[in-house]
């Protein structure tokens, strides 16, 4: 049973405890928009896709393949190179046909 003091009680709430900043103190890594500012340039990127390639079964490696290598290599996440695709994709097919055409020349 509800007594009249308790009726006309007002109820109470528990207050929201304030929630804390969103960088208080974790480390989440880099935001989104820096992940190619730690990056090389293109001449470098590209002169180490190179080297990876260069040791590469090219029948087996994929374009994916070799963009996870090369950021394996550079210390980076993975998809941290996907802005690069298209890029690293050309590198790859230019080295593939330099490689054909060497091959050709013999």
């Amino acid at each position: 049973l509800l007594t009249t003091a308790m009726a006309d009680a007002e109820p109470k709430v528990k207050e929201e405890e304030e929630a804390p900043p969103c960088d208080a103190g974790e480390d989440i890594g880099p935001p989104t928009e820096d992940k190619e500012a730690a990056l090389p340039g293109d001449g470098e990127l590209e002169a180490k896709l190179r080297e990876i390639l260069g040791g590469a079964d090219l029948e087996q490696m994929t374009k994916r393949a070799a963009r996870r290598a090369l950021e394996a290599a550079l210390g980076v996440g993975e998809g941290a190179l996907d802005g690069k695709k298209k890029a690293i994709g050309e590198w790859v097919d230019a080295y593939i046909k330099e490689k054909e055409e060497e091959e050709a020349a013999e």
